[in-house]
């Protein structure tokens, strides 16, 4: 495997052009971005150098390499790859651990294994799990079958501050979190609490669903019913947005609202900003889009 030492310096065109693209909301890299590539890139590289020479990675080193801190960034480029092979050659569980500072006794990797001792889950997702997780308070930490990927499971309180939808663009508008033109439109027509309101959040795929891939969109919201979830309202877009800039790509299980065109829409948080995914009653969807529902 060749190691790149670093990256080819932008032309100051493209410096111009990238700069700006992120003034846009775009994701096209600014300069802060490419010196947190470099950075990143020369840590990811060190570690693969004290894995391969069997060195002891401490607990701030497999953080980073399981990105079990959810303020770390994606990886890019050949990180990817040297990432993977480090994974291949460990032991998930005793990672885990280190990471968590707990016992293998304390880990779960199968809900037979879940009880009051249980601090981390790294197994299976789906609405059965979840169904059985949610009567252990004591699970601190969720992730799928690899330990890296979090399970998006949580109790979200809504800001009585962002009770419409002036506040609510105005709050991102100070985190200086894009909205798209169509999401501000559905916004306009979206009802927010007036008071503090309590949700609780589980995330899932159309195959965690038990749903095909182009399922209607019709079948899944039917689909999270017989499931016994509920839809979220409408304020959930927003106000998930704020309170999780993670770049995940996350549809808010809701019903429709029109744009200024009358296209039904539901509000779609990714690369840390707001947009909205059409929502046709026929329109199919996607197997490996995620909905965010409550329980």
């Amino acid at each position: 495997m060749v190691l790149n030492e670093g990256f080819p310096e932008p032309t100051e065109k493209q410096k111009k052009i990238w700069a700006e693209r992120s003034r846009a909301g775009s994701n096209f890299p600014t300069e802060e971005d490419r010196e947190r590539e470099k950075i990143r890139s020369q840590e990811v590289r060190g570690i693969y150098k004290k894995n391969k020479e069997q060195q002891v990675l401490n607990q701030e080193a497999l953080v980073f390499l399981y990105k079990t801190d959810r303020s770390i960034s994606d990886f890019d480029g050949d990180d990817v790859s040297i990432v993977k092979k480090i994974k291949e050659q460990r032991d998930p569980v005793e990672d885990a651990c280190i990471i968590f500072e707990c016992s293998s006794e304390e880990i779960a990797t199968n809900t037979e294994e879940i009880d009051e001792n249980t601090k981390v889950y790294m197994g299976e997702w789906n609405v059965d799990v979840l169904n059985i997780i949610k009567e252990y308070p004591n699970i601190e930490h969720l992730h799928e079958s690899r330990l890296g990927k979090e399970i998006f499971m949580q109790t979200l309180e809504t800001d009585p501050g962002i009770d419409s939808p002036e506040a609510a663009l105005q709050a991102l508008k100070d985190k200086n979190i894009s909205v798209h033109y169509r999401a501000e439109e559905i916004m306009k027509r979206t009802r927010f609490s007036k008071k503090q309101q309590t949700y609780n959040l589980a995330k899932f795929t159309l195959k965690q669903l038990g749903l095909q891939d182009y399922t209607d969109t019709q079948e899944v919201y039917q689909k999270i019913e017989d499931l016994g979830l509920e839809l979220c309202p409408a304020e959930l877009g927003p106000q998930l947005r704020l309170q999780d800039i993670s770049k995940e790509n996350m549809n808010i299980a809701m019903e429709p609202i029109n744009d200024d065109r009358n296209i039904l829409g539901a509000f779609n948080l990714r690369n840390g900003n707001l947009f909205v995914e059409d929502v046709h009653p026929e329109g199919s969807q996607l197997a490996n889009q995620s909905f965010v529902v409550r329980y």
